[in-house]
């Protein structure tokens, strides 16, 4: 209510020279529910950032503390504002490195925001990742211009145009990586869970569907593809090698380990500098 109280006086001294202006503000970390008291005026349009809340996990998925609060909190908001913004955070944040396609989550949270919380404008944070989280920034675009689309069928759609002849493996593999992120009861917001959630075996699961979508590639356009998401596994899996052997009091190569993987990230930013990859920024 006072972040509202500021904002109106805000609005009332610029509106005296510029009325048609729309507003934005945040609702962000502790000022992100919605006002009990003041109105909204219907030129000020809050964005929504979820900082604080799971990043791993679909809104409607009731085991994770504070979902039913940013349910509110977006429902909330979607009453009492003509329109809202809200602001996806398109990769885990503190960790960007884990295959990360947020199938679910972002096949939930976009429909749901755009309809329950009044969303007309949306902006997705993330760095250049399209080897580890494609999928979910293609269908929250294409959603934003046609909310009524089912995610499910714009999955569908680009593990097909994308993969080409190992689609099908692309999908088992990309399921596979999504039901880890979300069926793992761990919800902190970087790599500290990685431990519970990328266990060895899921390691190993996850390598033995890659290995089949790499076979499964026929043309050199497939296998390029395939092979820019064989490469962010691998990179990925020296990663969690990192992390075991911290984890378990292997420090005698460690430091010149982490100086190999950041050699390789680098070389994989250079490999695949025209797809925004890697965490490599653009010109």
């Amino acid at each position: 209510d006072r972040l509202l109280v500021f904002c109106r006086r805000i609005i009332d001294r610029v509106n005296t020279k510029y009325p048609d202006t729309l507003y934005g503000m945040l609702a962000y970390a502790n000022y992100l529910r919605p006002p009990l008291r003041e109105k909204v005026p219907p030129n000020l349009v809050p964005q929504i950032a979820p900082i604080t809340y799971s990043r791993a996990h679909p809104m409607n998925d009731d085991a994770v503390p504070g979902n039913k609060i940013l349910r509110d909190a977006v429902e909330g908001w979607g009453k009492k504002a003509k329109m809202t913004s809200y602001y996806f955070y398109g990769w885990f944040l503190a960790e960007p490195v884990a295959p990360n396609p947020m199938l679910a989550k972002w096949g939930h949270d976009v429909p749901y925001v755009l309809g329950k919380g009044n969303c007309q404008f949306w902006q997705p944070e993330t760095q250049p990742n399209f080897e580890t989280s494609m999928h979910c920034l293609y269908m929250g675009c294409r959603l934003a211009w046609n909310p009524k689309l089912n995610p499910e069928d714009v999955y569908k759609e680009i593990n097909e145009k994308f993969s080409g002849a190992a689609a099908p493996q692309m999908t088992a593999y990309w399921s596979f990586i999504d039901e880890i992120w979300t069926k793992t009861n761990d919800y902190s917001g970087c790599g500290f869970g990685y431990l519970r959630r990328w266990t060895p075996e899921k390691m190993k699961g996850a390598r033995e569907r890659m290995n089949l979508a790499t076979a499964a590639a026929k043309t050199d356009v497939e296998k390029f593809r395939v092979g820019l998401a064989d490469d962010s596994l691998r990179l990925f899996e020296g990663f969690m090698k990192l992390r075991y052997e911290q984890a378990e009091g292997q420090f005698a190569n460690l430091a010149t380990d982490a100086t190999a993987w950041r050699k390789e990230i680098n070389r994989l930013g250079d490999k695949y500098a025209a797809q925004y990859t890697f965490t490599r920024m653009g010109p």
